[in-house]
């Protein structure tokens, strides 16, 4: 047995190095610094370690100087335990150098570093982005086959080794790949390996990280109905259902049980993306027509119509219509991966309320699709770009004047989010073609 698992590692050694490396990459960056948002996260786990799960989205976070929880459970989960981890290994630290002259006292002094704790917050996001990785290479794989080559580990190490990804996670400490990683686990072993309940157990924990990953369920509803059958899907349904309980029932204190976590959910939802602005700092839209100021989008923006209603009935359009060929074409896997792509864009681009952060949801689908046409790349790449840009323009970090002035202009966030919806409205005449 040792012998055959040191023949696999010997086979995938450089595999095995490529993805260190990115993980090393991520953790030397996430010790340097993190974003104040980082603090909401800090402070949810230990308020979570002290007084439990339960009644935690109805307390009052005023002493801690941050918001009522606005994530759905799985990322309590997370930032609890991983609170109580620096929180075990701080004291076994002091233990041991209580005891033993010979143990270093300097862990002590780094473990007290300001940005050792929020570091282990970011753990979650950081292992997210080497799954994100891992699906991409065994995606590729499995697409590619005999033609395989290299090609599967270059695809992942445009994750690995994209600044656009371990920005967000390693150094600013957001979540968006672990509901991601769950996504694409999601769909992948729905369409490429037929495990529908597991498939369906992926979905609801994206469904459950982050309240972003709603876009998906329709287009992974009718690719699950199309391959399973109505009897199946139904099943399905009630897996869906139970898992979402079964999380949300830790949290549970007083009230409806059986509807808590509808409510609950549908709050969060509401309360998400802790603002009511027309766009909070996305680069989309309604950033090229009204600027980044901070406009509420219950305001009229044409016609009596407020900016939130035109927004739902731009995305309600083009969402419709991407369902309707998903439908008419549902089997044929490349479909999916569209609407996939171009549901999560659209979203961000006319939807009101969106975060920068948001747009990532579409990046890997577009690399997905480049594993047979390499010609996509020329879109990937551009917009991974603006989409770091529009990160960095959100928090100067690291800072340099340079760049500031640069990325500060009007005309070049014009032509920043003018290039984005190109990409776009190229994917869209693509996806019409491709239906065709």
């Amino acid at each position: 047995m040792k012998s055959s698992f040191w023949k696999v590692v010997k086979k995938k050694r450089l595999v095995i190095i490529v993805f260190f490396l990115g993980l090393l990459l991520r953790l030397i960056l996430s010790v340097q610094i993190y974003s104040g948002d980082v603090n909401n996260h800090v402070a949810w786990g230990k308020d979570a370690l002290r007084f439990g799960f339960a009644g935690i989205y109805q307390r009052s976070f005023e002493q801690y100087g941050v918001m009522t929880p606005t994530y759905p459970p799985i990322p309590l989960y997370f930032f609890t335990f991983f609170y109580w981890l620096f929180g075990f290994i701080y004291q076994l630290a002091w233990e041991l150098n209580s005891r033993y002259p010979f143990f270093p006292s300097k862990i002590i002094w780094l473990l007290e570093d300001q940005d050792i704790l929020p570091a282990f917050l970011k753990i979650p996001a950081i292992l997210a982005d080497l799954g994100i990785a891992y699906v991409i290479f065994i995606w590729a794989r499995k697409v590619l086959r005999e033609k395989a080559g290299n090609w599967p580990l270059f695809f992942a190490g445009l994750i690995l080794f994209n600044p656009a990804f371990f920005y967000n996670s390693a150094v600013w400490g957001q979540i968006e790949a672990v509901p991601l990683l769950f996504i694409l686990a999601s769909f992948y072993t729905l369409f490429l390996s037929g495990k529908k309940t597991l498939s369906v157990v992926f979905l609801s924990f994206a469904i459950l990280t982050k309240q972003t990953s709603i876009v998906f369920m329709p287009i992974f509803a009718i690719g699950y109905l199309s391959r399973f059958g109505l009897k199946k899907s139904v099943w399905g349904g009630l897996v869906f259902g139970l898992i979402g309980f079964a999380f949300f029932l830790p949290f549970f204190k007083q009230g409806n049980l059986l509807a808590f976590p509808l409510e609950t959910y549908w709050a969060k939802i509401q309360t998400g993306s802790g603002s009511n602005y027309v766009t909070d700092h996305a680069f989309n839209f309604w950033a090229l027509t009204t600027g980044l100021g901070k406009i509420p989008d219950w305001k009229s923006f044409c016609w009596g119509i407020s900016y939130s209603q035109w927004g739902y009935f731009f995305f309600g359009v083009i969402a419709l219509l991407v369902f309707y060929r998903v439908w008419r074409r549902r089997q044929k896997l490349t479909i999916y991966v569209l609407a996939a792509l171009l549901i999560p864009f659209s979203a961000f681009l006319f939807l009101t309320r969106m975060h920068e952060r948001y747009l990532e949801q579409a990046l890997p689908f577009l690399l997905i699709l480049s594993f047979k046409k390499k010609a996509f790349l020329a879109l990937f790449l551009p917009l991974c770009l603006i989409y770091l840009i529009n990160l960095y323009h959100n928090w100067w970090a690291p800072g340099s004047q340079l760049l500031q002035s640069i990325f500060s202009q009007v005309s070049v966030i014009n032509f920043l989010i003018v290039s984005e919806i190109s990409i776009f409205a190229f994917l869209c005449v693509r996806y019409m073609r491709e239906e065709n």
